[in-house]
C-alpha cells in the first residue's frame, strides 16, 4: 500500500487523542469523587450530631410520646 505509513501515523495520532481525552475524563471524575467524599463526610458528621441530639432529647423526656396537648412549648 502506498498510504500505509500515513495511515499508521493517523491511527497512532487518533489513539493519542483518545488517551488524552480519557486522561482528562479520569481527572474530572477523580475531582468529582473527592467532592462527593467530602459531602458524604459532612453528612455523616451531621447525622452523628443529630443522633446525639435525639438521644439527649429522648433521655430528657422530651419527645412525641412524652408530650400531651397543651403541654410543652406553649403552642
Amino acid at each position: 500500500m502506498i498510504f500505509k505509513g500515513s495511515d499508521e501515523r493517523a491511527i497512532i495520532a487518533d489513539h493519542g487523542r483518545m488517551v488524552a481525552r480519557l486522561q482528562d475524563d479520569v481527572k474530572i471524575l477523580s475531582q468529582r469523587l473527592a467532592a462527593l467524599e467530602r459531602r458524604v463526610s459532612t453528612l455523616e458528621a451531621n447525622l452523628a450530631g443529630l443522633v446525639r441530639l435525639c438521644s439527649n432529647l429522648a433521655s430528657s423526656g422530651f419527645g412525641v410520646e412524652g408530650r400531651r396537648a397543651g403541654e410543652g412549648d406553649g403552642l
